[in-house]
């Protein structure tokens, strides 16, 4: 699975004792990410004083759209090295308990996506179209207990299978979850997509690896099929 980091920023200013100078810095630095998401935000409207016209209309919420995507390309350019690349994602001023609830979320749904564009891409290019299996395991290492798994395979190359792993957190709500992976593989034109009933153990017990499961293995009864 590809690491992906995430840098949020706020108003930012030099400290002589600061170690990190730019985003590239801290990737480096920490040797952690491959892939980074860029969320920013402006809340300067609250502090503005809208009677002074010379400079109220300088400093809205709405002039992100002339910061952010310049800051984009900054960072593109500060962390060019082979197989990292930077997302920008916008996002509205929110409470701080929100705005992670939703960082989290977001997090969740980009490593998503880059997971399966990039093993589904892998798939057809070697053996085809490949089927998807979504299921709900306990997971005691997860901050909600639990987690979802997507795996992908094929039944003509049976050694061959890659999987995604999407942690709960409290107060995440299974269904959604499911419903966003459900609407990822459609959006990917995955046309075999399957569903495990039930809850299942964190581990194989046989082998004491990570479970994941393969479409051409799970018992009809036991799965619900989406077209």
């Amino acid at each position: 699975m590809k690491k992906i980091g995430f840098l949020s920023f706020g108003h930012w200013s030099a400290s002589p004792y600061s170690q990190v100078r730019s985003g590239s810095d801290a990737l480096i630095q920490s040797n952690k990410a491959e892939n980074v998401l860029v969320i920013g935000g402006e809340i300067l409207t609250r502090y503005v004083d809208w009677t002074d016209r010379s400079t109220c209309v300088l400093f809205g919420d709405g002039a992100g759209g002339q910061w952010l995507m310049p800051l984009a390309q900054e960072l593109s350019r500060q962390l060019a090295s082979p197989g990292v690349s930077a997302l920008a994602l916008p996002r509205p001023p929110q409470a701080p308990l929100l705005a992670l609830q939703h960082g989290r979320i977001a997090q969740r749904e980009v490593g998503a996506q880059i997971f399966a564009s990039n093993a589904i891409r892998r798939f057809r290019s070697r053996v085809g179209e490949p089927s998807a299996v979504i299921s709900a395991h306990r997971c005691d290492s997860s901050p909600g207990g639990g987690e979802l798994r997507l795996s992908l395979s094929s039944p003509f190359d049976p050694h061959q299978a890659e999987g995604f792993r999407c942690p709960l957190f409290p107060f995440d709500r299974a269904g959604d979850v499911a419903t966003m992976l459900l609407d990822l593989l459609r959006d990917c034109r995955v046309t075999d997509v399957r569903v495990v009933a039930g809850v299942q153990q964190d581990r194989d017990s046989n082998t004491g690896l990570t479970l994941l499961f393969k479409a051409d293995a799970i018992p009809d009864s036991e799965t619900v099929v989406f077209h």
